[in-house]
């Protein structure tokens, strides 16, 4: 419902924090591809803030990987999966 307002009328930036936090698996998937749908018509700079890899390596062009507030690795999705920066980002996804 709430992402539904948010792109009722198309924003510039649309900023999302663990959007798929609550949704079972099935939904969680359903909604994944409707925001990936809906940003590659659109074309809408999306911020999206999760702890799910598979969120993470399902829609982003790009990822930041932040630690205690600081960013640590910025890159592509393969990027961050084949050279992780930091022990914290091979162990974020090795654990994926």
């Amino acid at each position: 419902m709430a992402f539904g307002r948010a792109v009722a009328l198309p924003p510039r930036i649309l900023l999302l924090d663990e959007p798929f936090s609550t949704l079972n698996p099935i939904s969680r998937a359903t909604a994944r591809r409707e925001l990936r749908a809906r940003h590659d018509e659109e074309r809408i700079t999306t911020i999206l803030v999760t702890h799910n890899l598979y969120d993470v390596f399902a829609l982003a062009d790009r990822v930041a990987v932040m630690d205690g507030g600081r960013l640590v690795q910025v890159g592509t999705s393969r990027e961050i999966r084949d050279r992780p920066a930091t022990d914290l980002v091979r162990a974020l996804v090795e654990s994926g």
